[in-house]
């Protein structure tokens, strides 16, 4: 008698207790990788900004793990620094912005940059394979000739391809986006960053400030 009594308080308890299954987990990582909200990403060591993902490590595949989105919610993205820039950081951004990235200066007076004969490439890891994504780039170098464009390249490539370009000389108001990407089969996407077709400075100098990924609708 005492025996069944502790083998139906132990049947109760493991059932009364619900484990995630598999089909659990899978629906809790689809929702981080819906992207509700958007992911914001800095480039520099000022990490003071919240809800933002900061990129301060400029070694070669420094990797942000669980990217967060704006609402501080973990979205089992990563982003990997999977090619340096042949230059460094600087800290000539613009401090005042009027984009839609909703900047403070702590992100926009920063940037990883680089010059002729340079290309950098970012990698977003674990992305849903179905869906596709906007991508947005913001770069500025403040400070420089109304003659000198610094006109960046941004080619965003999954299972299709986008470029876009942006002057980043003398910028605060400017973004260009790569639209409706979508991942490769190992779901990432790999952006390229170099100087533009339209980029006349003597070194060729061209930059990124702060980037944002968001579903595409």
């Amino acid at each position: 008698m005492i025996f069944w009594v502790i083998t139906y308080v132990m049947t109760y308890a493991i059932e009364g207790t619900p484990n995630p299954t598999d089909s659990d987990r899978n629906d809790k990582r689809a929702q981080d990788i819906n992207l509700a909200d958007p992911v914001l990403i800095s480039f520099g060591l000022d990490d003071s900004a919240t809800r933002w993902n900061h990129l301060t490590n400029y070694t070669r595949l420094t990797t942000l793990s669980n990217l967060i989105d704006t609402k501080g919610n973990s979205t089992s993205i990563s982003l990997v620094y999977a090619e340096k820039f042949n230059g460094a950081r600087h800290t000539l951004g613009a401090a005042q912005t009027t984009t839609d990235f909703n900047m403070p200066e702590s992100v926009s007076h920063q940037a990883f940059y680089g010059f002729t004969g340079g290309v950098a490439v970012l990698r977003l890891e674990g992305l849903d394979k179905n869906k596709k994504y906007d991508i947005c780039f913001f770069g500025s170098r403040i400070g420089v000739s109304k003659k000198d464009n610094r006109e960046t390249k941004y080619i965003v490539n999954g299972l299709n391809k986008a470029e876009v370009v942006l002057d980043v000389s003398n910028n605060t108001s400017e973004t260009a986006c790569a639209k409706a990407v979508q991942s490769d089969t190992n779901g990432n996407i790999t952006i390229t960053i170099t100087a533009g077709g339209n980029n006349n400075h003597p070194r060729g100098f061209y930059c990124i400030n702060a980037m944002r990924l968001t579903s595409s609708d």
